[in-house]
């Protein structure tokens, strides 16, 4: 089962008569409002506007970066013109330049394989929690549940604590170098994404690194104003 964090803010009433009106104006002849959002209207938006990212048509250069994507895509290959494809991305959030992105300094899904399927960039993979078996079983049971923004920070404070119980146990310390170049080549992973030496003696443990990015996660959406909605 997969498991996602998903960064959400919740949805004003104002809002969701809003869309009813745009999306549901025939169904108000015969159903009441409130009847409607309760149905259809969803409950949670994404935080882009929230924390003043930008639209792709206001980033600098916005012409000069969508020819080098549309180059690099070979999108004229596919019989989409530059100008359609301009058309086509100019009102989409740049991630790139999103500061809630840029607080989160990595802890987030920009490297998922399933971005822009389940995820945005802006999420978090929970799964990395919840199914690590030596977090104990209760904090993995709460990686399941949607979070409010105080529960946000409790929950960092709790996996804060694991954390160092963890490394007091043992479970944080990383085999050799040469274990992990064999344990690596035997996985049948692609040897451009192996760590050199050099950089292996300075990464942290890849359980240390999960819990401290979920930290990190965790409490720039609680600061930022963002809740979390448990997707799996």
């Amino acid at each position: 089962m997969g498991l996602d964090w998903i960064s959400a803010i919740s949805t004003t009433k104002e809002k969701q008569e809003d869309y009813i009106r745009k999306h549901y104006a025939e169904r108000l002849e015969t159903e009441t409002m409130e009847t409607l959002v309760e149905q259809c209207a969803p409950s949670y938006s994404k935080p882009c506007s929230f924390v003043g990212a930008v639209k792709m048509r206001d980033i600098p250069n916005f012409e000069k970066a969508s020819k080098e994507e549309y180059d690099l895509r070979k999108l004229s290959q596919k019989g989409v013109t530059f100008e359609e494809y301009k058309e086509a991305i100019a009102d989409k959030w740049s991630c790139d330049h999103c500061p809630f992105l840029q607080k989160l300094q990595g802890a987030d899904s920009r490297g998922s394989f399933f971005l822009g399927i389940t995820v945005a960039s802006c999420d978090f993979r929970g799964k990395l929690i919840g199914s690590d078996e030596e977090i104990s079983e209760r904090l993995r049971d709460l990686a399941y549940e949607d979070l409010s923004r105080e529960r946000m920070n409790d929950y960092a404070d709790l996996l804060e604590l694991e954390l160092e119980e963890l490394r007091q146990e043992g479970a944080l310390e990383k085999p050799s170098y040469n274990e992990y170049v064999k344990e690596y080549k035997t996985g049948g992973f692609a040897a451009n994404g192996m760590f050199s030496k050099k950089d292996y003696e300075k990464a942290l443990h890849w359980r240390e690194q999960n819990l401290k990015d979920a930290i990190r996660w965790l409490r720039t959406c609680s600061e930022s104003g963002i809740h979390m909605r448990a997707s799996y």
